[in-house]
Parts: C-alpha cells; structure tokens; sequence
C-alpha cells in the first residue's frame, strides 16, 4: 500500500525541480528581455533603483510564466518516466496509473492559486507602483510628454504642444514653454484654438496625481461658438489634472475592486464623467425653459451677479434652433448698476446657457446684437457685447439635484424635445453598458484561465504519457498546442463580450477553450490510459 505514496513523492520531487527551474529562466528571460524595461526612459538610473523596479517588474513576468513552466515541467516529467518504461512497470506490479496523476493535479492547483493570486490582487497593486514609481521623476515625466508629437494633455479638454520648453533643474515640476499651439476640444468638436507666447508651468502631486496650474502670456486664439478671435496679454491657468503614466483600466483592477465596479457601475471614472456631463446638460435644459417660463409671464426676464442687475425687455422669445439657446427679438435691456442705471436696445438677443462640470458650474451669458445708438452713451468700464456669466437660479439646481442617475438613464423620461440631452443619454447608457461588460469579461477571464492552469497540467502529463515525451523539444510542443488554444479562445472571447449584441457569444467562447481542453483531458484519461 506505501508504492503509489511513494511513486507520488518520486514525481513530485522531479516536477518540483523542473518546474522551479523553468520558471526562474522565463520570468528572468521575460522580465529583462520582453520589453518592459526598454519603456522607461528616465536616464541612467542607479541600483538601488533597478533593483526596485525589478521587485515591481518580476511578479507581472511571473504571473505569465508560472502556467507555462508547470505545464512543460508536467509534461516533461511524465513524458520522460513513460519513455524509461516506468509506468509499464506500475501497471505490472497492478498500481492504477490514474493515481499517479495526483502530482501533476496537485502542482496545477498550486499554480492555479498563485496565478488567479497575482493576476487578482498582486499585479494590479504592482501596476500602480510602477507607475508611482515611474512618474516620481516630474521632470522627466514632463519632457517625455512634451516631446510627444500630440503634446500634453491638461484637464481632459486641452491638448498643448510646444517648439521649445525650458525647464528649471532646481525646481521640479516647473517649465516654461515657448512657441506653443493649443486646442481645447469639447467632445470630438475643437471649440478654441490659438497660440501663446510664453506658458509657464508647476505641476505637483496630489494625492498620487498630477495637478499642473500656471499663467500664458500673449494670447491669442479663435472662439468658435462666439465666432470671434481673442486677444489677451495673460491669463491664469486655474489647476487641472494631467493624465497618469499608466491610465486607471479596467484590467489593472483587483477583484475586489472588479467586483465592486461590477455591482456599482456608475461610480466607475468613465461612467460618472458621462453622468456628470448628462446632469449639466439637462440642468441647461431646464435653465433654459425656466428662461423661457419668466418671459411668458410678463414679458421680462432678469439676471443678477456681483452688483450688476439685468432685466431684458422683449416682444418675442422663442428657442434657437442654430445656436441651441434662446432669441428674442425687438427688445431692449436696462442695466442697473449700484445707483447707474442704463437702457439698450437690441434688435436681437441672444440668451443660452453654457455647460459646466456640474449644474453648478453652468452660467447664463446674454448677447445683444446691432445695438441702438444710445449704445454710445454707455460709460467706460460697462460689458459692450455680452453679459454674464450669471448663476443658474437655485430652483433648477434644485429640481436636479432631486433626479437620480437611474432616473435620468431611465428610458420612461421623454428627452426627444432635447436632442443635446438625448446624445449625452444616450452616450451615458452606451458607457454604462459598455463598462459593466469590461468588468464581467475581466472577471471571466481571470477565472477560465486560472481554472484552465489546473486542465492543463493534468492534459499535459497525460499527453506525456500517451507521447512517451522524453525529449524536451517533444515535451514542449504537447504543452504548448493546448495553452495556444485555451490563450485565443480567451482573448477572443473577451473582445467579444464588449459587445451588447455577442456578449452572451463571448462569454461562450470565453469558457470554450477551458471546456474543451477539460472534455479531452476527460477523452485521453478514460480511453487513452486503459489501452
């Protein structure tokens, strides 16, 4: 009754050693070789450092090679034992060849845990040190963005390149940029673009990101919405977020955070952006019509900010279907400032509201077009053109703070009248979807390939068996036919659980490769071994 528990320990000890070497040699090849160090360019960087960013480095490599070299290592064992016809003497002495398979199943259970461990929790922990590390160097970090032909990204909206850039070595974080172009996108739409001067900025850390602030001299760029070019001789840059080395992904994330994400979409950065931008939206809508309401009910409509009061007269109001705001005809406004009182009239004004981060930040801006004559009798230091930004009024602020994000993702809330509001529903919903598809692919993902490390190791010490492997060359090509399939089936079926219309189809084909190598393992192990 001791042989099997014997015969176990015997090729346990020799997938041990080979195992333990395979694994030391790929993750050292992929660490060093495969390209990860060859993407930091921060100089010469000393030991102490290399030696930190190889702590970081070496377990994303071993996530990856663990499977590999247990598989190999099973199949070269059994494959080299069945060659030297040891198994044939088993079967003399009446041992059951299946119960010398525990070894093999043991190590893939083994390399199951540690793979799903690091692939789960270790990694993505790894992944943010990395890019801590990497972006500690502010200075480097800022000229490897700025050498970028598309030039760095600020606050999300802004991209900025620059033909020259000065940088102070005894002030880290600190540049001056010279010759430089900008573009503020709203969207995929450029709504201001222009040049400057001289830019100088500071970027700090802030809670592990980066915050750039500063100042531009010698503006000048052209307004697309306002249909105007603007010239202004220096303008604070109010602090704004600068992209991280490494972006937060859905794959950098650990289960916990996965599964979290996963129960609570819209706390997910993507998703929460597009709700924030659908709850501006539809707070401008109801500014907008609450404009709209106080001009039906006596013809006037007034504004108020920083002392200044303004009340617009008009005999006609109704919604521009070009610029998406309101326009009223034959009216006049009465400025009201301290004591000063003033009445322009205008044969067109223009009322809309522009957009903020939140509600609160959406501000309303009056435009009076081809001005009276008594324009000329306004005194220095009054707004000739438009007025504003004024606040929006607290009751619409209110009644949005009162919709829930459910209620305006709800379908039962009638958006046709709006088609702004609608696209940003819309592409709420379409973000929405598609990152709760991201996190369950994720998630299925980890599990099929950590469960398909377990079907792999007992297939490829089976398929030793059958093959008699004792070569290496044959042992590395049983192990590697099986992991190619399960690899493609996973990467394949992940892509296609993206989409709303497959994704049930790709969570199939996700599980499929696991599924089949499992249905051949069951094949070789009930036919194969008995003959």
């Amino acid at each position: 009754m001791g042989y099997p528990w014997l015969l176990q320990r015997y090729l346990f000890r020799d997938l041990r050693n080979t195992f333990l070497l395979t694994s030391v040699a790929l993750t050292g090849v992929l660490s060093l070789g495969g390209g990860v160090l060859n993407t930091v360019r921060l100089g010469d960087v000393t030991p102490a450092q290399f030696g930190h960013l190889m702590l970081l480095v070496v377990p994303v490599a071993a996530a990856l090679t663990l499977p590999v070299a247990a598989l190999f290592s099973a199949a070269s064992t059994y494959g080299r034992h069945a060659a030297d016809q040891e198994f044939v003497a088993c079967r003399s002495a009446g041992i059951n060849l299946h119960v010398l398979l525990l070894p093999a199943f043991m190590l893939g259970i083994v390399t199951a845990a540690f793979t799903f461990a690091f692939a789960g929790f270790v990694i993505p922990r790894m992944v943010k040190e990395l890019s801590d590390f990497l972006g500690a160097d502010i200075n480097a970090l800022l000229e490897q963005r700025l050498r970028q032909p598309r030039g760095i990204q600020v606050g999300g909206r802004f991209r900025v390149h620059a033909d020259r850039f000065v940088m102070d070595p005894q002030s880290p974080g600190k540049v001056e940029l010279s010759r430089l172009v900008f573009v503020e996108n709203e969207g995929t739409e450029w709504i201001r673009y222009g040049t400057a001067q001289v830019v100088e900025l500071a970027v700090n850390q802030v809670n592990k990101n980066l915050q750039v602030s500063g100042a531009i001299e010698g503006l000048s760029f052209y307004d697309r919405p306002a249909g105007r070019f603007v010239d202004v001789q220096r303008q604070p840059i109010p602090q704004a977020a600068i992209p991280s080395l490494l972006l937060r992904q859905v794959k950098f994330l650990t289960i916990g955070e996965l599964l979290h994400y996963r129960a609570n979409p819209m706390e997910w950065d993507e998703v929460s952006d597009a709700l924030r931008k659908l709850r501006s939206e539809m707070a401008r809508k109801l500014a907008l019509a609450s404009i709209l309401e106080d001009w039906k009910s006596d013809g006037t409509i007034q504004f108020e900010t920083e002392g200044l009061q303004l009340i617009v007269h008009a005999l006609q109001a109704a919604k521009s279907p070009g610029e998406g705001g309101l326009e009223l005809q034959s009216g006049s406004i009465e400025e009201i400032k301290g004591a000063t009182k003033r009445i322009v009239t205008a044969e067109r004004i223009v009322i809309d509201v522009s957009t903020g981060k939140t509600p609160e930040e959406c501000s309303v801006e009056v435009q009076p077009f081809s001005l009276g004559a008594d324009a000329e009798k306004r005194p220095r230091g009054w707004r000739a053109g438009s007025y504003g930004p004024f606040p929006v009024s607290k009751e619409v602020l209110s009644e949005i703070s009162r919709l829930s994000d459910q209620k305006l993702l709800s379908t039962g809330v009638d958006l046709s009248n709006d088609g702004f509001v609608g696209e940003r529903r819309e592409a709420a919903l379409r973000i929405l979807g598609h990152t709760f598809r991201r996190l369950t692919g994720t998630l299925h993902e980890r599990c099929a390939f950590s469960l398909a490390v377990v079907v792999l190791v007992v297939l490829g010490a089976t398929l030793g068996l059958v093959f008699r492997g004792g070569n290496v060359l044959t042992a590395f090509g049983i192990s590697f036919l099986p992991l190619v399939v399960v690899i493609l089936t996973i990467v394949a079926g992940k892509q296609i659980t993206q989409h709303a219309h497959t994704h049930v189809i790709g969570l199939s084909i996700l599980w499929s490769g696991t599924a089949l190598v499992g249905l051949l393992n069951v094949w070789t192990l009930v036919r194969t071994l008995r003959r």
